[in-house]
């Protein structure tokens, strides 16, 4: 199924993913502001829409590869005091030295000087909740590993998440290693409901008032509920506010 796999090393951050792969208004919008391929009345169904998302990555990286399907072309952006790189967006066209299975889309990112390894490790390892997967449409699995300088395997997570969508139940496995210990995993089940919300007030950035909430619930073996505080999402985590729900 769809999944994302990110590769952690001391100076690039390598994310891979089986997306059908950049078409060339992609790779337009890509290099845009404000230029975002996703349609107003599909904005529900996607994660960003001002074009700005992919920008971000210029506040760690000073040089972004990207290959995907026939595509394969970089942005550099010299680490400077006050300069975030957003208005990074001229290509530059490079031939890859490797040919990529399809489908696959392989983006590579070349870490500032500055960037803090152990709060970027932190970001992925510990602060990445694994209810995630449970509020994105199609991702099914997320894969975290950390290398250190030889280039050896030192830290592994894996998120996967199995939907049984007639009986309306989730179960989210997390397996992690790390140190040379043996993996662990574990799993959560969660109950879970859909609601579909009509007549919003509209708004001029979006073409459709309908939306789609999605509420899971934490249970045991048993479909007890266990309670506890629980997180908020818009597609990805706003934030835990201390609902408990029972």
């Amino acid at each position: 199924g769809p999944y994302v796999h990110v590769s952690i090393y001391p100076d690039k951050i390598v994310v891979e993913n089986n997306e059908d792969g950049f078409t060339i208004a992609n790779v337009k919008s890509i290099c845009k502001i404000a230029a975002s391929t996703k349609t107003r009345i599909d904005s529900q169904h996607y994660i960003g829409e001002k074009g700005v998302g992919f920008k971000s990555v210029f506040t760690i990286a000073s040089k972004v590869y990207i290959h995907s399907g026939p595509f394969s072309f970089f942005f550099e952006h010299p680490s400077r005091a006050n300069d975030s790189g957003m208005g990074m967006i001229t290509p530059i066209y490079y031939t890859p030295d490797e040919t990529l299975d399809r489908p696959l889309t392989r983006i590579t990112l070349i870490l500032r000087s500055d960037v803090d390894r152990a709060e970027l490790e932190k970001q992925f390892f510990q602060d990445l909740p694994e209810t995630l997967l449970l509020f994105l449409k199609k991702l099914k699995r997320v894969t975290i590993d950390k290398y250190d300088a030889v280039a050896a395997l030192s830290r592994h997570t894996t998120y996967t998440c199995d939907c049984d969508d007639k009986n309306r139940r989730a179960t989210l496995t997390q397996i992690s290693q790390a140190d040379g210990k043996p993996p662990a995993t574990s799993s959560t089940r969660y109950f879970t409901t859909k609601a579909q919300l009509s007549n919003l007030p509209d708004h001029d950035k979006r073409e459709s008032n309908t939306a789609e909430i999605i509420l899971a619930f934490p249970v045991d073996r048993n479909d007890m509920p266990e309670i506890g505080r629980q997180s908020i999402y818009a597609h990805l985590p706003i934030g835990s506010f201390g609902f408990p729900v029972c």
